[in-house]
């Protein structure tokens, strides 16, 4: 094994740190400021996700080599499992909140380069919130 038991978390970290860390140092204000709807975005899949991941390990659909990961469970589950999922939805629900919100980020996603007149498309859409928000009283 390349790191022995610690292969598994090493590896993941690595995928996973540099892009939450590039998200966080351009949009830590929206980030912030959406912290309630970035902790239920994330920890229900993430829930759900380690539920059904520790479902299929313990049915034997699959297995983790005990050789790459720590050791360390929680209610059966490699706690690298967790992270796994974690670092996943979180990249997911950051991008959500944050693309929306480019504008105030200062990074626009539509720009002409000097060769094309033509501005690049862009699958943003053109406001400074969130997809989705709590506040039941914002109408579009």
């Amino acid at each position: 094994m390349m790191l022995g038991h610690a292969t598994y978390i090493a590896l993941e970290l690595g995928w996973g740190l540099p892009i939450l860390a590039i998200q966080w140092l351009l949009g830590h204000r929206v980030l912030r400021r959406e912290a309630k709807l970035l902790a239920i975005g994330a920890m229900v899949p993430i829930v759900y996700l380690s539920i059904a991941d520790g479902t299929a390990i313990h049915q034997g659909i699959w297995s983790i080599r005990s050789s790459a990961v720590l050791g360390i469970t929680f209610f059966d589950l490699p706690v690298e499992e967790i992270i796994f999922f974690s670092l996943t939805t979180l990249m997911v629900v950051q991008t959500l909140i944050l693309v929306p919100a480019y504008r105030e980020l200062g990074l626009p996603l539509v720009q002409k380069s000097r060769g094309n007149p033509m501005p690049q498309a862009s699958l943003a859409r053109p406001t400074s919130r969130p997809f989705l928000s709590f506040d039941s009283a914002e109408e579009e």
